[in-house]
């Protein structure tokens, strides 16, 4: 049987080039666009809180990652708006040191998007978004019955990054995770959650993305025998 062989070329490459941008000479805008382009997709914390007065919060974070299992936290950053004044989540976080991460999909993402207006503190933002409180179990916040997954928290630590209360810094909420809770469709009989479960990502600009095509690393120097 005859066989061709093929010569494989080396893949033609064009000359090397970049643009390059030094950060301290650009304004704030221009830096959040750079960051928020670069560092995607990022998944997206539907963050719920209450006042003092039993005032329901609910805001967007998608600076948004965790930290470390022992002890089991996250963390993400809640910037400072536009007129220097904190946002209603940060109040309300710093005085009662309890909040709920809910996880998002699309299945709810036009009333978790409403709820990122910024509407005044008095305003109880599960009524005027139309989504569904239900009680947690370890802190008095309720959680998003639409979420698929939602996380108690404990405040751990806040850390200010940048000129504090000045629009463009931020403060970093560190949270401890005392109740994780899964809707059982995206839960395998060992508890696990499984590929079923689609979450919501920030991409560059005002875009947005959910999970899609993924694939497993089968490595003898790493596996979920090191975790």
């Amino acid at each position: 049987m005859h066989r061709t062989a093929r010569l494989l070329l080396p893949r033609q490459q064009r000359p090397y080039s970049t643009r390059s941008f030094e950060f301290s000479q650009l304004d704030k805008v221009q830096r959040y666009k750079y960051l928020c382009a670069a560092i995607t997709p990022r998944p997206i914390a539907v963050i719920s809180t209450t006042d003092k007065k039993g005032i329901n919060n609910i805001s967007m974070a998608s600076f948004f990652a965790p930290v470390t299992s022992e002890p089991p936290t996250l963390t993400f950053s809640l910037t400072v708006r536009s007129d220097n004044t904190q946002k209603d989540t940060y109040n309300n976080i710093c005085e009662t040191g309890q909040f709920v991460v809910n996880c998002l999909t699309e299945r709810f993402f036009t009333e978790a998007y409403t709820a990122s207006q910024d509407f005044p503190a008095s305003v109880d933002e599960f009524g005027i978004t139309g989504l569904t409180p239900i009680p947690s179990i370890k802190v008095n916040v309720p959680r998003i019955q639409e979420a698929p997954v939602s996380m108690e928290c404990t405040l751990y630590k806040s850390i200010p990054i940048g000129e504090e209360g000045k629009y463009g810094s931020a403060t970093l909420i560190v949270g401890e995770v005392q109740y994780i809770h899964i809707d059982s469709r995206f839960c395998d009989e060992n508890g696990e959650i499984t590929e079923d479960l689609k979450l919501v990502s920030r991409l560059g600009e005002l875009r947005f993305g959910s999970s899609g095509r993924g694939w497993s690393v089968n490595s003898p120097h790493w596996s979920s025998k090191n975790w």
